[in-house]
């Protein structure tokens, strides 16, 4: 069974990576055992990488929103079929959120463990002491939990696909590294997927 720790390391984005869930500093906090000093330390970790992630994610789709309506804007005073310079950065764009995806996965899958490691090692099972239940229905209030990338994806959708008479409907390219994840995209955001000729 992979540990999450290799789970983690293997799965981040290399250029993110300051920016995930310090779980192996949680982890070997708890392993001193129970006792005030490390209930103190790990609070402060936890609060430490839930502003961390919450702070980075609001950025990428604050980064995200502002994409997609430069794109639009300058869609709508374009000619049909004419390239804008902002088509780049919506690419670019809806190129990332599927990433941003996977690091909010790995962040929450962490934030879950770690709590549970929490309970385990500060011996409160069965105790009626637990803080695992309580910090699951925290976790589900965090902005990084939100809906807001779901709305980000419904949005490029729109915008991308723009009504048949734009001329310039958007699709996605075949042939990437991970098709199951490019078809899953796809899927979610109801653009046709263009197989690749790459010789």
């Amino acid at each position: 069974m992979v540990s999450y720790s290799m789970d983690l390391g293997s799965n981040r984005k290399e250029d993110w990576k300051q920016h995930y869930i310090e779980y192996d500093k949680m982890k070997a906090s708890l392993n001193r055992g129970p006792s005030p000093e490390v209930v103190s330390e790990f609070d402060v970790l936890y609060e430490q990488s839930l502003s961390t992630v919450n702070g980075f994610y609001q950025s990428k789709v604050a980064e995200y929103e502002q994409a997609l309506a430069e794109f639009e804007s300058a869609s709508e005073r374009s000619d049909k079929g004419e390239y804008v310079p902002e088509e780049r950065a919506f690419f670019h764009t809806f190129r990332e959120v599927a990433e941003l995806q996977t690091y909010v996965w790995l962040n929450a899958t962490g934030f879950r463990k770690i709590m549970k490691k929490y309970d385990k090692r500060m011996e409160l099972r069965g105790t009626g002491k637990e803080r695992q239940q309580e910090m699951e229905s925290r976790l589900l209030m965090e902005p990084f939990m939100g809906s807001k990338l779901e709305a980000i994806l419904a949005k490029a959708k729109a915008v991308g696909a723009g009504d048949e008479g734009s001329g310039r409907p958007l699709k996605l390219i075949g042939g990437s590294g991970n098709p199951e994840l490019a078809e899953e995209i796809s899927g979610r955001l109801g653009i046709p997927m263009l197989k690749a000729d790459i010789k």
